[in-house]
């Protein structure tokens, strides 16, 4: 919004403020350059004053209101803006948390309190909207729903013709596309010492396990621990039924942590496959990356990156096996699959948090016959000396450490924590309880 886009206090909705501010107060790099130079040699806020000699260190504080204010109605709108229903606006939120929110970003932490107070006050609106906003994730998230609706109940095959279903799910994935530049801060180049702890569960008690029948050993080798062959590769988040892809964790918790969630086995033999190059990974751990609200050249990213943050947790999310999972997967899998096949430059895999532990899950585009055990590398160097490695027989793109393979007990939770409770005569959900 351009300087000097409000014509008086009620086109901007807010009043001019009194005081001066010393720069280093202002935290936020895009917004201290949009109020220097120093003006001033007095703070209103810690209460500095200026030392013999000293040049000046601050500036007046509605200077900074205003360029705050500025970014302040690109993330929010007027209250009269919002949607009105039986009497009143209607998903709004409440001005002064909504000012606290961009004054953590802008401020030093021991004086945002104090100008989210002064600034709030400002403000004319008792409540903003959250709707519609200039920089705001509604419209990229409609497009979201619509791909969910198009791709789980109209059109999952055939993305074909200028308009209809397979248009916009065609449009919303080139949207999504962006993502895989370098520009976006979401690669994440990660070296061949890297590690990824694969999980596995037993179907048996152990006693059905011993070494005098082949087919009764405990998993020990990558292609026991790796992902199934393609007519055995069931679905996933990621990926489809019959289409197999290497899912992994940062750490052993996670691993364990993500396959005891789904079953009622005792025990997981789990083990750590290191990559045999760096591997081009789209990370969805979006939100520490979004740009400055006051930086006016990074908006289109911000929008994007905020839409990610949304749906990193949709990724995450836990989905009951109860059969309609594979329909809630679909849409994901079609988004897995764009970045497998079709984004450019090309990616390896997929980086997202885990619900459970917070860490990182990941998914490398990588079948059976893209792993092998660590050994196989040192095998062939044996078979021939002085090999290039690079040429037609280039090591697997996963290959397990066979020393990190470890047989650990599952211990499944029980939350006692109360979700809900019986009155008498209907249920009352407690806050928080995403079951509901």
């Amino acid at each position: 919004m351009p300087p000097g886009y409000f014509n008086d206090d009620d086109d901007r909705g807010w009043s001019d403020v009194d005081g001066t501010i010393c720069l280093s107060h202002v935290a936020d790099p895009s917004l201290r350059a949009a109020v220097v130079p120093a003006s001033e040699y007095a703070c209103s806020i810690c209460g500095r004053t200026r030392q013999p000699e000293e040049p000046p260190f601050a500036v007046p504080l509605n200077d900074v209101l205003t360029s705050f204010m500025e970014a302040f109605w690109r993330e929010y709108t007027r209250m009269d803006q919002a949607p009105y229903f039986n009497g009143s606006y209607v998903l709004t939120t409440d001005t002064a948390w909504a000012v606290s929110e961009l004054a953590s970003i802008a401020f030093e932490s021991t004086h945002s309190d104090r100008l989210s107070d002064l600034f709030s006050a400002a403000i004319d609106d008792p409540e903003v909207g959250t709707l519609d906003a200039p920089v705001g994730t509604d419209e990229i998230s409609f497009a979201w729903s619509r791909f969910e609706e198009t791709v789980k109940h109209e059109s999952r095959f055939v993305f074909a013709g200028s308009t209809g279903p397979g248009r916009e799910v065609i449009e919303f994935l080139d949207r999504l596309g962006q993502l895989a530049s370098d520009h976006s801060g979401l690669i994440k180049h990660m070296p061949t010492p890297s590690a990824f702890v694969r999980a596995r569960t037993l179907p048996h008690d152990l006693d059905w396990y011993h070494d005098a029948d082949p087919g009764r050993q405990l998993p020990a080798d990558a292609r026991a621990l790796g992902p199934a062959p393609a007519p055995q590769a069931s679905a996933n988040r990621m990926s489809p039924a019959g289409i197999p892809m290497f899912y992994g964790a940062e750490d052993e918790e996670t691993a364990l942590t993500e396959v005891a969630a789904y079953t009622t086995d005792n025990h997981a033999v789990v083990g750590t496959f290191h990559p045999s190059r760096p591997l081009r990974m789209l990370s969805l751990h979006a939100k520490a990356l979004l740009p400055s609200p006051f930086d006016e050249t990074q908006l289109e990213l911000r929008v994007l990156l905020m839409f990610l943050d949304e749906f990193q947790q949709v990724v995450s999310r836990p989905i009951r096996p109860d059969g309609r999972q594979h329909v809630e997967y679909v849409p994901t899998q079609i988004v897995a699959e764009f970045f497998r096949r079709a984004a450019t430059p090309k990616v390896d895999g997929i980086v997202f948090p885990s619900s459970h532990t917070g860490r990182s899950n990941y998914v490398v585009f990588a079948t059976a016959d893209d792993i092998e055990d660590k050994s196989g590398e040192e095998v062939r160097q044996r078979a021939h000396p002085g090999m290039d490695l690079h040429g037609p027989e280039t090591p697997k793109l996963l290959r397990l450490d066979p020393t990190s393979i470890r047989l650990r007990r599952l211990r499944h939770r029980i939350d006692t924590s109360d979700a809900g409770t019986f009155t008498g005569r209907t249920w009352l959900m407690n806050p928080g309880n995403d079951d509901w």
